[in-house]
């Protein structure tokens, strides 16, 4: 049976029906095995004939091996056509055997419903039924056929009136019962069609969608002998590889070959570990293409499945080269300068962490340099930030130039470089290194027409005479600049225990600064935060400032690490924070309900007594303010700090809601693993950046750069330094979310800031600058009325151009 309807029940047969394919290659098998079967007892007539010379039999079974041949040949004749004639075949041949042999071959006029029923339907066969039965009874009687019945002796008509009811009862249950079976068939075969195009139909909608997949689909099948091969490929192949998906169809080791010979290897150890243990697989690796460009691709494939001859993974290749491009800048830009290309922080700590390293295995001194340009603040200031950084440029070369190839030069940042001499000999080879770096930057700065002038101010360490640890050599080179500025600049000096002038007034500030938040020197400043979708502000950075009663105004640039280094960092920011935290709890009453206020945070207070003090996220609780109503700034170093207080602040501010901002991004040395650790929700690109991108497209590719990897690390950015209306308008087309600078406002009082964003003059606040809460506010101040202010572009450039520049080097 299984031979008989071994078909493609798919394809519609000449009258458009499944089943009439069905008949058709039933058809012609009962024809080939008819004329199979009956050449034999054709072939036994035609023996009999010869020796007996009756050939009626074997003339009958030629003609109906004859018709049958010629039914057979001329399959194009049509279905019907071919099956009226085999039932004429069968009728005859039944209606000669029984005239001739008799009543015993009533079997094949039997036949004739039933191969009617399924050659030709139902109604066709009950007609042969009815026709055949009629035919056995008429011929049956009329020629008195030997059919012993007990019962009938003598009674031929009524012998073979039963006889014809028995053959059309039979006939009728063989021809329902092969009509209900072929209808059966036909249900079958119309639902297993409809599944198929339903699969076919996925199918192509897989492919259609696999086509639109940047990239390139593929199923890879390994045999037992680790051979591949390409099952299924998407058209994305010749866009990603220049191949046609038959290349790879027809090759599967193509892809290896294309493969530089660097990544071979490792791509091959993947792919054996993906057949051996049916792991997911997920690789990257280079090809080289026919026109010789070269591409990055991202291979990943599925785990679940393994046949008799191999296993099969399902996956995509991807295109990353633009990605890696991207990584390959952001790692440039966290490791190298981008003005002068030389190390930055970051990595001229790994490369001193090796000098060490050397110089502890040779026994050989090392030391390092810390480099200042005197002037350059003038340089800068009278010919503007692009010749100021066409000096820098060119005191890097002129640096790279006194050394020798082995010796490190890095920019810390601003106008101060680093030297480190690995080897170094005796102390004069230091003195000699020191002298052509100092003759060099003394030389005329040709910047254009202009003619400038700088020297230089070095302090040099040991090691390991003078430290043994980064930080050290560091802060100790840090000392012997100040003295070598102290005593003129334009030479260098060398670190001493003593550095007695150095000290002394580190301590003096040291005294003055533990009395000063007692004496409420220290006053803050808030400076605006724009949102550049809107212009809106409704965030601000709390800035410290302190008033000395002898000194004046002293930087935080200068009392901010003393204060660090003698522990009243912890005092003084949370002073900061307490200030900040009542100040924003006023305006977001009076200007803002989600106004946000900026608050550094050192990273000494992270790792400082952080237990003995209340935490901020509790403070704030205090005070019924919600966490996202502070913005905690840190630096990019705290980020390296591996110890478990920080990292558990830092986790506990998240928890509280408390947001966390980068602060001088690009300047330190950060990566994007720890951007991902701690969750930072603020990233302040460097002013720096800023300032440079008027000066070339490396700065925008940059600033572009670091805009586009935040946001897809879910993170926000603040542009700081923004000193020009080109400068914001073209950070907001770059996405940039918000921006602070002197374009918009210098820091101010609380007051004035709150006059600017609507609140009126007469809030009572303390010496410190901060409201006083039991102040009642203006009931008639909307709360929301900031939601409908933006800032004046004219107003503020007007009054930031009162202003002098500031520099951003």
């Amino acid at each position: 049976m299984s031979s008989v309807i071994d078909l493609d029940p798919l394809q519609a047969g000449a009258d458009g029906s499944y089943i009439g394919r069905w008949r058709e290659r039933l058809l012609d098998r009962v024809l080939r095995v008819g004329l199979l079967v009956g050449t034999v007892p054709a072939l036994l007539s035609i023996g009999r004939a010869f020796q007996n010379g009756e050939w009626r039999h074997a003339s009958m079974a030629v003609a109906v091996l004859a018709c049958v041949s010629i039914l057979i040949k001329h399959d194009a004749m049509g279905l019907n056509a071919r099956a009226w004639m085999t039932m004429l075949i069968l009728y005859s041949l039944g209606l000669w055997l029984l005239v001739r042999v008799g009543a015993v071959t009533q079997l094949y006029l039997l036949a004739c419903p039933i191969m009617a029923v399924l050659l030709l339907g139902a109604p066709t066969a009950l007609a042969m039924l009815a026709a055949c039965t009629a035919t056995l009874v008429g011929v049956g009687w009329m020629l008195d056929l030997n059919l012993p019945i007990a019962g009938f002796e003598g009674q031929a008509g009524m012998k073979w009136i039963n006889q014809g009811a028995n053959f059309g009862f039979v006939g009728l249950l063989l021809t329902l019962s092969a009509a209900y079976m072929l209808r059966r068939l036909e249900n079958a075969l119309v639902q297993q069609r409809a599944v198929a195009d339903s699969l076919r139909s996925s199918e192509e909608s897989l492919r259609q969608i696999a086509a639109q997949v940047p990239g390139m689909v593929y199923r890879w099948h390994f045999d037992n002998q680790g051979q591949p091969t390409f099952v299924y490929v998407s058209p994305g192949a010749q866009a990603l590889l220049g191949l046609s998906p038959d290349d790879l169809l027809a090759d599967g080791w193509r892809v290896h070959r294309m493969v530089t010979p660097d990544d071979r290897a490792r791509l091959a150890h993947a792919l054996s570990r993906a057949q051996v243990d049916g792991a997911a697989l997920t690789t990257e690796f280079r090809v080289s293409l026919a026109d010789g460009s070269e591409k990055w691709i991202h291979l990943s494939s599925s785990e679940v499945s393994r046949d008799a001859d191999g296993m099969v993974h399902n996956g995509i290749m991807v295109d990353i080269t633009e990605r890696k491009a991207s990584e390959a800048l952001v790692w440039q830009q966290a490791h190298f300068d981008a003005l002068t290309g030389l190390p930055n922080r970051r990595m001229l700590r790994d490369r001193l962490a090796q000098a060490m390293a050397q110089s502890r295995r040779n026994q050989q001194p090392m030391a390092l340099m810390l480099i200042d340009l005197d002037h350059f603040k003038e340089v800068n200031d009278t010919l503007g930030h692009d010749r100021g950084d066409q000096l820098l440029v060119e005191a890097a070369r002129r640096i790279r130039e006194c050394l020798a190839h082995e010796d490190i030069v890095a920019r810390m940042g601003g106008d101060e470089f680093t030297v480190v001499l690995p080897t170094l000999n005796n102390e004069v080879q230091a003195d000699l290194a020191a002298q052509r770096i100092i003759a060099s930057l003394g030389a005329a700065f040709m910047l254009g027409p202009e003619r400038a002038y700088v020297s230089a101010s070095i302090g040099i360490t040991l090691y390991p005479d003078d430290a043994d640890s980064i930080e050290s050599l560091l802060k100790h080179a840090d000392q012997a600049l100040y003295v070598a500025k102290d005593a003129g600049r334009n030479r260098f000096r060398y670190f001493t225990r003593a550095l007695q002038d150095q000290a002394q007034l580190r301590m003096r500030l040291a005294n003055d600064l533990r009395s000063a938040l007692r004496l409420q020197q220290f006053k803050v400043e808030y400076q605006p935060i724009v949102d550049l979708r809107n212009g809106r502000i409704h965030k601000a950075e709390a800035l410290i400032r302190w008033h000395h009663p002898e000194r004046g105004l002293i930087s935080p640039a200068l009392f901010i690490p003393i204060a660090e280094s003698t522990g009243l960092i912890g005092d003084i920011g949370d002073w900061v924070f307490r200030t900040a935290a009542l100040q924003v709890q006023q305006w977001r009453k009076q200007i803002d309900p989600s106004f946000q206020i900026s608050v550094n945070r050192s990273p000494v207070q992270f790792r400082s007594d952080a237990e003995a003090r209340p935490a901020w996220e509790v403070h704030l609780a205090q005070l019924g303010l919600a966490g996202d109503s502070i913005v905690v700034e840190i630096t990019e170093g705290l980020l390296l700090d591996t110890g478990p207080g920080v990292a558990e602040q830092l986790l506990a501010l998240r928890a509280a809601g408390i947001p966390v901002s980068l602060d001088d991004f690009g300047t330190g040395y950060s990566s994007m693993a720890y951007l991902q650790k701690y969750d930072i929700d603020f990233l302040k690109i460097d002013r720096s950046f800023v300032s440079g991108m008027d000066q070339g497209l490396t700065s925008r590719t940059l600033c572009k750069a670091m805009i586009l990897m935040a946001h897809e690390l879910g993170m926000q950015v603040i542009a700081e330094g923004v000193e020009t209306e080109e400068q914001r308008d073209w950070l907001a087309q770059a996405g940039c979310d918000y921006a602070q600078g002197y374009l918009f406002a210098r820091p101010m009082p609380a007051t004035k800031l709150g006059q600017l964003l609507g609140v009126p003059a007469s809030v009572d606040t303390d010496a410190g600058g901060a409201p006083r809460l039991s102040a009642p506010a203006d009931a008639s101040l909307p709360g929301s009325r900031l939601a409908s202010m933006t800032y004046d572009p004219d107003m503020v450039s007007a009054s930031a151009a009162t202003q002098p520049a500031r520099s951003t080097n």
